[in-house]
């Protein structure tokens, strides 16, 4: 009765949508180990979404167990990101606290050749050196990607692979094949581009 009773709870998150399911996952421990799944499958970020990717770069290297959930991750160009007081607040001591959990999982997930590219982009994350724009999404983007190890879609629609070489070294080490093709973005093709796993 219970596996029943599992079941038919996990076909009802199923159809829930990120709110909720996230707001559902913090009632118990319980439903949010049904939840995590379908909350982590399919992400979407922008670029202006500085502090939420960096919010979920943060959790995954602490839960390094949630990006097997990964299926799908969406980044999309809609501007520059953009910081406030509340970032160097918030999340300029916790960043500090935990640069040797971040520096430790670059070396055991980064590749060799990109690794020191890498750990120049973890020195730009400091709040007195950080700038805007693509660099500082590439290392985010590539240690996600490097623990996701079920991911099959990275969709960049208005950012380019090429301006993301620590991610791109990931992609191809990872993926042994990846595989683009364009898709059609707010009307225009050729604006987004899906890039899949391909066989070794």
């Amino acid at each position: 009765m219970d596996r029943l009773s599992t079941e038919l709870d996990e076909k009802i998150i199923q159809q829930l949508v990120g709110r909720e399911a996230s707001a559902l996952s913090m009632t118990s421990k319980y439903y949010r180990s049904l939840a995590e799944p379908q909350l982590y499958r399919e992400l979407n970020f922008s670029t202006k979404q500085c502090i939420d990717l960096m919010l979920l770069f943060e959790t995954l290297v602490d839960r390094q167990d949630l990006a097997k959930y990964i299926r799908s991750f969406t980044m999309t160009m809609n501007g520059s990101p953009k910081f406030t007081w509340i970032f160097d607040v918030i999340f300029d001591p916790r960043f500090r606290s935990k640069i040797n959990a971040y520096e430790r999982v670059i070396r055991e997930v980064i590749p060799s050749s990109s690794r020191d590219r890498a750990r120049q982009w973890l020195d730009q994350l400091y709040p007195d050196q950080m700038y805007p724009g693509e660099p500082m999404i590439d290392g985010q983007l590539a240690v996600i990607v490097s623990l996701a190890e079920n991911m099959e879609h990275l969709i960049l629609d208005r950012v380019y692979l090429s301006s993301l070489p620590i991610t791109w070294s990931v992609l191809e080490m990872s993926w042994g094949k990846v595989n683009g093709a364009p898709l059609s973005s707010g009307g225009h093709k050729g604006t987004a581009w899906r890039y899949s796993k391909g066989s070794a």
